[in-house]
């Protein structure tokens, strides 16, 4: 019952994590994460680089998420001001012609 109780009342934040290289990396970050207060779960995405995190409704805990991560040892931003990668098309032009 609880469960259902939070997921009803809750937002997501997703945030970029960077500096991750391994699975202990995703457990370093997903442990500091999940003590921030009012944290109800979080998911770490290796390959995606990018952490999920469900949390009480009504808080915007993007700050405090950012500075666990920075105390886990690597850095974050929101998602939305994620810098665009370059793109690849002139590599794979090289490697075409």
């Amino acid at each position: 019952m609880l469960g259902r109780l939070n997921e009803r009342h809750a937002d997501e934040t997703a945030l970029a994590v960077h500096g991750m290289t391994c699975a202990a990396c995703v457990a370093r970050v997903e442990a500091g994460i999940a003590r921030v207060p009012g944290v109800i779960s979080v998911a770490v995405n290796l390959a995606t680089r990018q952490a999920a995190i469900r949390h009480r409704a009504g808080l915007d805990l993007t700050q405090a998420l950012m500075t666990a991560i920075d105390h886990a040892g690597y850095s974050a931003q929101p998602v939305d001001r994620v810098e665009p990668l370059p793109p690849l098309w002139p590599i794979v032009a090289a490697f075409v012609a």
